[in-house]
């Protein structure tokens, strides 16, 4: 999950990346926003992971919704 935009030390020499572009750190709000749309569709990410030899579904929703949730 994504919590800052560009890179907080752009120095280095080899990097052509975000050598225009400031550092930020999103918002806590804009962040809750992202794990709740993630806890909004765990179900269709579990599902789509049962069976398969990718993470565990059980791993995804201690993670991101509780262990009360989905």
């Amino acid at each position: 999950m994504r919590v800052s935009r560009n890179c907080p030390w752009n120095r280095c020499s080899f990097c052509p990346v975000y050598k225009s572009e400031k550092f930020s750190v999103r918002s806590a709000a804009n962040i809750k926003k992202d794990i709740d749309l993630l806890c909004k569709h765990a179900g269709a990410i579990r599902q789509s992971l049962e069976g398969s030899n990718g993470i565990e579904p059980e791993a995804i929703r201690r993670a991101f919704c509780g262990a009360s949730m989905i």
